[in-house]
């Protein structure tokens, strides 16, 4: 009998986490979830060459509704320095 082994991204095991645990779990925002950034770093080639470009396109639409920013024990956190980033960024 053929094994078959499922490779799950990253990404797609902590979205499942914000989704299972909507109270506890939350995503920001990093330098990598820009398009242009994620497609320098590699990101957009493994997702061509193992599933589709529809694939990232879905992915990137998803990073673009990530909050950059958390207010924690009142205070704001920023995962990554973003004013330096405006211009990148595709909000």
């Amino acid at each position: 009998m053929q094994q078959h082994h499922v490779i799950i991204p990253p990404h797609l095991c902590a979205h499942t986490q914000q989704i299972k645990h909507p109270e506890n779990f939350f995503l920001l925002r990093g330098n990598h979830e820009c398009a242009s950034i994620n497609r320098i770093y590699g990101f957009y080639d493994e997702c061509k060459r193992r599933y589709t470009v529809r694939l990232w396109k879905t992915f990137t639409d998803c990073f673009n509704c990530l909050p950059v920013a958390a207010l924690i024990d009142e205070k704001v956190r920023l995962v990554f320095v973003f004013l330096r980033m405006l211009g990148c960024l595709c909000f």
